[in-house]
């Protein structure tokens, strides 16, 4: 697929943040984990498929709501001035369609969301996250799934499903990275008049977005989570396809991502094979049961040289008993 020069020029101001955690990313060694029961490790192996679920049934709901703050109190300052200005210099009314998206998206219900958390994982480490195994460790043995991410890109544009890394603070971390977005859109007027006014909209709506999805309080920053966002209502595949659930008794809609390539993706370099770096059993009474189980679902799934991939954590941990 060729893009827009000019579009991705835009893209290239208004997404500085992500690209270049993207670039550190892209580094030897750096990897995505995801954490899940080993239950459900062994269903996304099976199904080849991960599920994106809805905001609406996060851990913490207060998560968008910290996002969508920041950004209100970034555009009641000197800061939103400048951006709006920048914006219609760039098109004329541009500021008002972005303001009023805007405006809508604070009324926009979690359930038009949705996403999966991954975290970021060095590939020497064997053991995993302690507060992860806290959460999914004892009797109920959780696994971490680690993604190489050579493929991500080609993932993204072709499964309208984008990996965002999270901004973790307040407004104090957040402002600068919007005063350089602005600044690089003052210094560059063809940035926004280089493209159509749609097309400019288009791409500032999804930036702002993506800022309010991607953030959250300080606390949180041990986890170094990225987050594989949908929004299915505005950006639809045909490739990532809804499904009625029932989860620890709540019926709910999730969206299942594919994991290989399927007839109409166009990614033949997409398989579990080349995706899957490692799985981590976390600690458990039946660990090795688990890892047994895994290895042969990888197995089965032509993952070369499975029982090399996957390992028991040793940390400690001990929940049970």
């Amino acid at each position: 697929m060729q893009i827009d020069p000019n579009y991705m020029a835009l893209s290239d101001a208004l997404f500085g943040y992500a690209l270049s955690r993207t670039a550190e990313l892209g580094s030897p060694g750096k990897k995505l984990a995801h954490y899940t029961s080993a239950e459900n490790a062994l269903n996304i192996l099976t199904g080849k498929k991960i599920w994106l679920r809805s905001a609406a049934v996060m851990n913490d709901h207060s998560e968008i709501e910290h996002g969508r703050a920041i950004l209100a109190a970034c555009l009641d300052t000197d800061l939103g001035q400048r951006f709006w200005t920048v914006l219609d210099r760039g098109h004329v009314g541009l500021a008002k369609r972005v303001r009023d998206r805007v405006a809508a998206s604070r009324q926009r219900p979690r359930d038009r969301i949705f996403m999966v958390s991954l975290s970021e994982h060095d590939e020497t480490d064997r053991l995993g996250r302690l507060s992860m195994w806290r959460a999914y460790g004892g009797p109920t043995a959780g696994a971490a799934i680690i993604f190489n991410t050579e493929i991500f890109d080609d993932a993204q544009i072709n499964l309208m499903s984008f990996a965002s890394p999270v901004l973790y603070g307040g407004t104090q971390v957040f402002a600068p990275q919007f005063e350089a977005v602005i600044a690089k859109l003052e210094a560059g007027p063809h940035l926004l008049n280089g493209v159509s006014a749609d097309v400019a909209f288009n791409a500032v709506a999804s930036a702002l977005d993506f800022a309010i999805l991607s953030t959250k309080h300080v606390g949180f920053g041990e986890e170094r989570e990225w987050r594989v966002i949908h929004l299915p209502f505005d950006y639809a595949s045909a490739s990532v396809t809804e499904r009625l659930v029932t989860i620890r008794g709540t019926p709910q809609l999730i969206y299942e991502l594919p994991l290989v390539n399927q007839p109409g993706m166009n990614m033949p370099k997409l398989t579990l094979d080349r995706l899957i770096h490692t799985i981590i059993i976390g600690p458990a009474l039946h660990a090795e049961t688990c890892r047994c189980a895994l290895v042969e679902a990888l197995r089965m799934n032509g993952v070369q040289q499975p029982e090399n991939r996957v390992v028991v954590s040793d940390i400690p941990l001990r929940q049970w008993g």
